[in-house]
């Protein structure tokens, strides 16, 4: 019997291996696996993750495939080790993971020939994205960065035929940076810290609950422990796993369910590490450092999943904002199929893609308030997502309350208050108390990370649309008080892609499964309506829109 059934649990809670079902998602780890889903979804090519020795990167990278699994149209292939001795080794590797028949020419150029005819015939012909992730991208030679970077040049007129994301330890980045031609082709660069002490009782604690029986009682993590444990690994990852799991053998000869900090240094002790991470500083000192991690817990330093509080700064790459969009888990084995081989399968995996079928593309109006940047229009496909949605004058008895709830599809009060609001006053830092606004008074909205997420799958009507948010949002007020009772909603939709760039729906309440059931109930419609009303349709193969709202579609 293993140790861990002593203590309620139904498996290895700290398990050394890359287990995405247990992964933490700290603000850095869901913002990094939403920027990476939202690239390969819109084919922006090159991703690459940073991370020191034992922040997480393979766990990352082995959730990213599985978020990517239920998609049948978007093919994934994962390298875990790109250490290949020459450009041939690599190339010839690359081929054989991807299933490109060997070329009859064993030169260079006929494996990379191969390999692009290979992506034409996925993408064009079968309407598939095909994304490759290397793990251990710190191992992979000099030359054959270049071979990447030659990779990256297989594209179409709109979108590039491979997406690679490359995870490696920091020792890449001097590299990669001494490849100018290389590092402007990079889409989306994120670098993967360690966890906060917050953030550390908040992992530990949710790798306990995640492997706890249901008829089991929990494991309790005291303060001093979870402080303790934080101070002696700082924070990473491995570390934290590699201490927790010897702290709840000990627990488990003792016949304990609390995990305290007793049991942690006995551990440090009998590893030599030494038994007090705080010699010297006294009983008071180690008191208020407890109750600085309390404090913290309170105030929300542990990362509550269902809200979105803003991640540490970086240096990315690109200004992208994040979704939050985490998809249920799949299952990795599942996707090495058919013809597959059994070494395929420890490296294979496939998962999802998505294009966007738009048919909406006259504005109702055009015009720009003097705050918001009119050239993010004109070049969507070359940029990021823009920093805000636009600005709206305060109308007369109207209240921000009311038009955020609208221009975010949110009636989530504590959406409201701890995330739409406070990111409205950061954005508009001149302005006084938000709740005695003069009317007219121009006020600028943010685009939310925490709240923008892949639109699905399906149809909406749409009853109007703009690519200016004050007037759709005054649209949205007109058509809210002249619709008559059998037509559901309106809802209020703030749309982006890198073709079109931002633009802003008012759609019905309902959703449908396909075009037909769409223009069914559009028959349905007032005539005025009936006229003016167009189908979104985002259930082709095709780019979805990133939707800046709720995600309660």
């Amino acid at each position: 019997m293993s140790y861990y059934t002593f203590l309620g649990l139904s498996q290895e809670p700290f398990s050394n291996s890359p287990d995405p079902d247990l992964l933490y998602r700290s603000p850095d780890t869901a913002r990094c696996l939403q920027e990476l889903e939202i690239a390969v979804r819109l084919h922006r090519g090159l991703n690459v993750v940073f991370g020191r020795v034992g922040t997480g990167k393979t766990t990352i990278c082995r959730e990213l495939l599985r978020q990517l699994y239920d998609d049948p149209k978007i093919r994934t292939f994962l390298i875990l080790d790109p250490g290949y001795g020459s450009q041939l080794e690599f190339v010839r590797a690359l081929g054989r993971t991807l299933g490109v028949p060997d070329p009859q020419s064993s030169h260079l150029q006929a494996y990379k020939d191969g390999i692009q005819d290979w992506l034409l015939t996925r993408v064009n012909e079968h309407g598939e994205t095909v994304a490759l992730l290397i793990d251990e991208g710190q191992k992979i030679r000099d030359d054959c960065l270049e071979i990447l970077r030659e990779l990256l040049n297989f594209e179409t007129n709109t979108a590039k035929l491979l997406q690679i994301v490359l995870f490696a330890q920091t020792e890449l980045r001097p590299r990669i940076e001494a490849v100018p031609n290389l590092m402007d082709r990079i889409n989306f660069r994120y670098e993967i810290g360690p966890l906060s002490p917050g953030e550390t009782r908040a992992m530990i604690e949710y790798r306990l609950a995640r492997s706890r029986r249901e008829d089991s009682r929990p494991i309790r993590l005291t303060s001093p422990a979870s402080w303790t444990i934080y101070r002696t690994t700082r924070g990473y990852p491995r570390k934290i796993i590699h201490i927790c799991h010897h702290t709840l053998i000990l627990m488990a000869s003792r016949q304990s369910q609390t995990m305290r900090r007793k049991w942690v240094l006995q551990h440090l002790k009998e590893q030599g590490a030494g038994g007090r991470p705080w010699a010297g500083r006294g009983a008071l000192a180690a008191l208020c450092l407890a109750a600085a991690v309390l404090l913290g817990a309170v105030s929300g330093s542990v990362w509550n999943p269902f809200t979105a509080p803003p991640a540490r700064e970086k240096t990315p790459a690109s200004s992208v904002a994040v979704p939050k969009n985490p998809h249920p888990a799949g299952q990795e084995d599942q996707a090495a199929s058919g013809s597959r081989s059994a070494v395929d399968r420890d490296k294979v995996v496939t998962s999802r893609t998505l294009e966007h079928t738009d048919r909406n593309t006259q504005p109702i109006a055009h015009g720009q308030q003097p705050e918001q940047q009119p050239e993010k229009h004109q070049n969507a496909a070359a940029q990021a997502w823009p920093e805000n949605l636009g600005t709206i004058s305060l109308p007369f008895r109207d209240s921000v309350w009311n038009i955020s709830s609208t221009v975010y599809d949110t009636r989530n009060s504590k959406t409201q208050t701890g995330i739409i609001l406070p990111a409205i006053r950061q954005a508009n830092p001149g302005l006084p108390n938000l709740d005695t606004l003069s009317p007219k008074t121009p006020i600028r909205f943010p685009v939310l990370p925490g709240l923008a997420s892949l639109v699905p799958g399906q149809c909406r009507i749409s009853l109007l649309h703009s690519d200016d948010l004050s007037t759709a949002y005054a649209a949205f007020n007109d058509l809210q008080a002249s619709l008559p009772p059998e037509v559901p909603g309106p809802r209020f939709l703030a749309l982006w892609d890198h073709r079109k760039g931002l633009r802003f729906h008012v759609v019905t309440g309902s959703s449908f499964e396909s075009p037909d059931q769409a223009a069914k109930a559009k028959k349905n419609l007032p005539g005025r309506l009936q006229d003016e009303a167009q189908i979104l349709d985002w259930t082709e193969n095709s780019v979805r829109p990133v939707c800046f709202g709720s995600g309660e579609l």
